[in-house]
């Protein structure tokens, strides 16, 4: 077809394709130079807010990121101040209200700002204290991985050399790994000391799983039984294979577990043995336990009776808790503990065989520690020995002989102690002090911290009068304790509870907890209960009051006769200068006879208490029968050394002779009184003391005069009673 027939929508492609691929396609230049990629910092997140509650050697750290990948977000010493104060809360951020009063000029420096805030909230120990923590750290049953955390931790700020460090570190670890290492040749570097050991002990916990053959059904881990050949069948013997005689021993002597054969803990603490997978009946917890309420994993624990302790060794203490087991005989304590405390241990002559309730041998005792101090719930403090066993949780078990010694009333719901046995409550309860982490000094004993800079060098020896923890401890039992003896035959009374305001209640929660930790008090279920209640003191606090009415109307009354004041003061007759010793809680250094506590009673919103010692504050009086021991009576009262910066004082004037008859000279007219038809006068004699004022009749009064200067310094003159109703 020629040109000119062609149609007019048959046009050739090819240019119009050639000119698309130029404008998409543009021709690179060699000159062409392209943009540098753009790069993004990343954000980092912001640190968590800051109480002052821990050290704040990581929250300053956490800080210093942020400023570093981000510069130009904080150009200036207040940018960065003002962030830090926004990610305070707490005591921090009310410190740093406090110190900065205008949030636009902080008035420092972001280094002084820094320098303060640590000096404020810098919790870190000192070189000594962390060189002693580092020394005495141990791998106990942690993996060498783990404990290798720790260890640098404190190396780091420890200052010790490259030598003593891997000293302290080889030191430091299980028996089992330093055995093995002393196989090969020993590390120049400590890393390489650390690498080797974490090798070592990770090969000999891979072993110790092998050697237990473990298997894994279900998705969850089973400790396979070793094949055995059949025996006899044993009674109750259902869904586990009987152990052969040979394996029992070879178990045995090799200290491995009865049950399941691992050397980790034995058959008492195996958790295989709750956990058992089977069919049928015989089934105990195990994956088919799904949706019965009585299946058991391997997660439950079964409830314990344990009670808060703290064993202290020469200047260590540790925080821990006792397990009490009533099942268990001796008294045990485990064995890494003892590494730990450096406690000194003495080998048995005669080892002692551990066998459980079916006969079936556990463990052999060879070693017994010496007696350290242990204190049981703060207050209950005794020196023990224990027998060296291996039992990591718990590190302590209290035992049938610790029960039997102290005999305690225990609260199985609650798990607490109630009451001590009265042996202990004269020997072992002390006042409950706080516990001192073993990095801190040694406590001092009591009578170096009394204070006798005001005590005259004439009473130093009796210091344990000045000692305020004294006061506060409970006394022993004496001859002389107050007895509460019951009328025969006599019914018990009855009280109500009184009905207390808030602040009461509070004074009373507080007063009730001191009492508790002073051991002065005790839980009751005594058929007695008084009341108790508060009154208001001059100064606005408040004074607890029991109400004895009631025990007093049953009390055999005393009759203990008492000094008369007057005789008393005849030995003291011309004295000026006397000692006086104010006793600390001087009710409370006299026990309530034993036997007679349930008597004291007294109830309140919290519970029903009972007294060991004398009841403090008692609503109109005492119980007629606590007497007041001649100890504490005035007429004890003895007169101190002469001394010539207190000359004695003047003899009293003698009497005048007017008609025959002794007469004294009167200073002044205290006060008056009506007798029938006439008046009275509380007269001062010139020369004598108060203990001398005597009433008088008006006609004794030769000068008239003192009858009329006392009527004119009366506000209501010579009418109504001027000596009150008398």
């Amino acid at each position: 077809m020629s040109p000119e027939h062609r149609r007019d929508d048959e046009i050739d492609p090819c240019p119009l394709l050639r000119n698309v691929m130029t404008t998409i396609i543009p021709r690179s230049s060699p000159s062409t130079v392209f943009p540098p990629p753009v790069t993004r910092d990343v954000s980092s997140s912001s640190p968590e807010r800051y109480s002052g509650e821990s050290s704040c050697g990581g929250f300053l750290l956490q800080c210093a990121l942020v400023f570093n990948r981000s510069p130009q977000s904080f150009p200036s010493d207040g940018s960065r101040i003002s962030y830090i104060v926004g990610l305070l809360n707490g005591k921090a951020l009310r410190w740093a209200e406090a110190r900065f009063k205008d949030p636009l000029d902080f008035g420092c420096s972001f280094q002084s700002f820094l320098n303060e805030f640590r000096m404020t909230f810098s919790q870190e120990p000192d070189t000594t204290s962390r060189s002693r923590r580092l020394w005495n750290l141990r791998q106990g049953v942690r993996s060498v991985a783990e404990y290798a955390i720790d260890f640098r931790t404190l190396a780091a700020s420890s200052g010790w050399d490259a030598c003593a460090l891997k000293s302290a570190f080889f030191q430091s670890l299980n028996d089992s790994v330093k055995d093995e290492l002393t196989m090969v040749e020993e590390p120049t570097e400590l890393n390489d000391l650390i690498l080797l050991a974490i090798k070592v002990d990770n090969r000999l916990r891979e072993r110790r799983r092998q050697r237990g053959r473990s298997t894994v059904v279900d998705g969850t881990f089973y400790r396979a039984r070793p094949v055995v050949e059949p025996g006899e069948a044993e009674p109750m013997q259902l869904g586990r294979a009987r152990l052969s005689a040979a394996e029992k021993r070879r178990r045995r002597e090799s200290d491995l577990c009865l049950y399941c054969g691992s050397p980790d803990h034995f058959v008492v603490a195996c958790p295989f043995k709750a956990f058992e997978p089977g069919a049928g009946a015989a089934t105990r917890g195990g994956p088919s336990d799904e949706g019965n309420p009585m299946g058991r994993s391997l997660s439950s624990k079964s409830p314990r009776f344990a009670l808060p302790a703290v064993i202290q060794v020469n200047q260590d203490s540790l925080e821990l808790s006792a397990l009490v087991d009533s099942g268990c005989e001796q008294n045990l304590i485990d064995k890494s503990l003892v590494s730990q405390l450096n406690i000194k241990t003495v080998r048995l002559e005669a080892p002692i065989r551990v066998t459980a309730l079916d006969g079936r041998g556990l463990h052999t005792i060879t070693h017994q520690t010496e007696s350290v101090q242990l204190i049981i719930s703060g207050n209950h403090h005794e020196m023990i020995s224990f027998f060296v066993f291996p039992s990591p949780n718990p590190p302590i078990v209290l035992g049938f002989k610790w029960l039997q010694l102290h005999n305690p009333h225990l609260n199985w719901t609650q798990g607490r102690v109630e009451a001590w046995s009265p042996e202990c409550l004269s020997s072992c309860l002390q006042s409950a002090v706080p516990h001192r982490p073993s990095s801190l000094p040694a406590p001092q004993k009591e009578a170096d911290l009394t204070d006798l800079g005001n005590v005259p060098r004439e009473y130093h020896d009796l210091r344990e009068v000045f000692s305020k923890n004294h006061a506060l401890s409970l006394p022993p039992h004496r001859p002389y304790d107050c007895a509460i003896n019951l009328l025969a035959g006599a019914s018990l009374p009855s009280s109500r509870l009184y009905n207390i305001s808030r602040p009461e209640r509070q004074a009373m929660e507080r007063y009730i907890n001191e009492s508790l930790r002073a051991g002065i008090i005790r839980h009751s279920s005594s058929p007695l209960g008084a009341g108790f209640f508060f009154v208001g003191k001059k100064d606005g606090t408040l004074r607890p009051c029991i109400d004895y009415r009631g025990l007093n109307q049953i009390t055999v009354k005393n009759r203990y006769p008492l000094p008369l004041l007057s005789s008393a003061f005849e030995t003291v007759q011309g004295m000026t200068v006397f000692s006086k010793l104010d006793l600390r809680n001087a009710y409370h250094l006299v026990r309530i006879r034993q036997g007679d506590e349930w008597k004291t009673a007294f109830k309140t919103p919290l519970g029903q208490f009972e007294y060991l010692v004398i009841p403090t504050a008692v609503r109109l009086r005492l119980p007629s029968s606590l007497r007041v021991h001649p100890t504490f009576h005035v007429s004890r009262i003895k007169p101190v050394l002469s001394s010539p910066l207190c000359p004695p004082a003047a003899s009293p004037p003698p009497a005048r002779e007017l008609g025959g008859h002794p007469v004294y000279t009167v200073r002044r007219i205290v006060d008056a009184r009506r007798r029938g038809r006439g008046w009275q006068f509380l007269v001062d004699w010139e020369g004598y003391g108060p203990e001398d004022r005597s009433w008088v009749p008006r006609s004794f009064i030769c000068d008239p005069t003192l009858i009329t200067d006392f009527w004119a310094s009366r506000p209501s003159g010579s009418s109504g009673l001027p000596g009150g109703s008398r």
